[in-house]
């Protein structure tokens, strides 16, 4: 079974864990029809797949294993198929990826599996990877919600992962450092992993504890929580994590970003009015739509919409 991170104290997310376990389970649940967990980069999809992932009754219940793949934009799906093959010791002399599919396929027909894959970022790359029968489950974690919308075949199947809480941003601060902060902690947890880490490394924290320069002190910093990615896509610090969502941005889609990252250090939540004073247009829908599609911002109702510090930070100082 190949972990995509390491199991890591998981706060908060009880429910939605328990939710996605019991879906897993029901043999009411169609085969092959994806669960899929959607929220920003940061939140925590990947830990609570994870989870999900290691609980012992997902472990019972699928005697085949859980099987898992972090895909990113650019998933080598033959190399993927290969791997997932030798598991099953699955031997073809010439293995072409419809060849693979169909002796995957029939192996799965009649086991039971759990197939995870992460890190979703074009519906496509899925296609070949919903294997098996009615005995199998699929379990997809995205960032971006028009791949969550199309991959769920019922509004069941799709689960938005939102912020912790302050209560919840405590405890899990308090789980992972005995060291003070005094900052908000705002509920993301890949931030308050990262600056957990940094306090238990240096005990305090330099410059002020609410400027940009800890922002960048962060973003420098190596990913917590054993992330992995694709090969193909280099992941040296915790910036490069966020940065995945700015590829493909276009170049006035870049200016409008800038604009928000210069705002206000600590306002991270927009009114639609307000996007459309700062962007000096009249109408900032369909810049607001893009930037929601590539879950940069995320809507909150009302006419508002929260973009994180962390991705804010990252826009000032990558962008």
């Amino acid at each position: 079974m190949f972990s995509l991170i390491t199991p890591t104290p998981l706060i908060g997310r009880d429910a939605l864990r328990e939710r996605i376990i019991q879906q897993m389970l029901s043999p009411q649940s169609q085969a092959r029809m994806p669960v899929v967990i959607c929220g920003m980069a940061g939140v925590g999809k990947s830990a609570l797949a994870a989870s999900v992932m290691h609980d012992s009754r997902i472990q019972q219940q699928f005697e085949a294993r859980v099987f898992c793949a972090s895909l990113g934009r650019d998933p080598d799906i033959p190399a993927l198929f290969n791997r997932w093959a030798a598991q099953c010791d699955i031997e073809l002399a010439e293995p072409t990826v419809e060849a693979l599919v169909l002796r995957l396929n029939a192996y799965f027909a009649r086991r039971s599996a759990l197939f995870i894959l992460d890190d979703v970022w074009d519906v496509s790359h899925v296609y070949y990877l919903l294997l098996g029968g009615y005995g199998c489950r699929v379990l997809i974690t995205t960032r971006l919600p028009p791949v969550a919308h199309f991959l769920a075949a019922r509004h069941t199947d799709m689960l938005s992962l939102s912020l912790l809480d302050p209560v919840e941003s405590r405890t899990l601060f308090r789980a992972l450092t005995s060291q003070s902060y005094s900052g908000e902690l705002e509920g993301l947890p890949l931030f308050i992993h990262a600056l957990s880490a940094i306090l238990n490394q240096h005990g305090d924290l330099s410059p002020d504890e609410g400027s940009l320069a800890l922002f960048q002190q962060i973003l420098s910093a190596t990913p917590p929580l054993g992330y992995t990615l694709p090969a193909n896509e280099p992941l040296h610090n915790i910036a490069d994590l966020l940065k995945r969502n700015l590829q493909d941005i276009s170049t006035p889609m870049q200016a409008y970003l800038r604009l928000i990252g210069q705002a206000a250090g600590e306002t991270t939540v927009f009114h639609l009015h307000t996007l459309q004073a700062l962007w000096h247009t009249t109408d900032a829908k369909p810049v607001v739509r893009e930037l929601v599609n590539h879950g940069i911002l995320e809507p909150r109702g009302q006419g508002m919409f929260y973009i994180s510090r962390l991705m804010k930070a990252c826009i000032a100082l990558h962008l």
